[in-house]
């Protein structure tokens, strides 16, 4: 239980340290390549972090973002990467006044109701 609490810890850190540095400078670049480590192929550790920190990574569009992590939530057997993913979705949606891609919403709704 404590190397879990450990591991989250850290996944949070590095995940607010990511936002902070997304805030003065352009991340986008790098945006495919985190995007892919979502992938089942990618460890369980990777994608837990990495459905963290995408919710703290300040970009102009959310569409490819917020899909990626509706994907997540959907169809990721992992327990903690759909929570980690929820959680992300709602930090997204919380802190920006419009985001593109309103129709994921309907998306996003969906999911929920599952």
């Amino acid at each position: 239980m404590s190397l879990q609490k450990n591991n989250e810890s850290v996944q949070e850190a590095a995940s607010d340290a990511l936002g902070s540095l997304s805030n003065r400078f352009a991340v986008s670049d790098n945006l495919q390549k985190w995007l892919a480590n979502l992938r089942s192929k990618s460890t369980f550790t990777v994608r837990r972090g990495w459905a963290t920190a995408l919710g703290h990574v300040r970009i102009k569009g959310y569409t490819n973002v917020l899909l990626k992590l509706c994907d997540a939530i959907e169809k990721d057997g992992d327990i903690e990467v759909k929570r980690n993913a929820t959680k992300s979705v709602g930090t997204i949606f919380s802190r920006e006044d419009e985001v593109e891609g309103t129709s994921l919403c309907n998306y996003i709704d969906e999911i929920v109701l599952l």
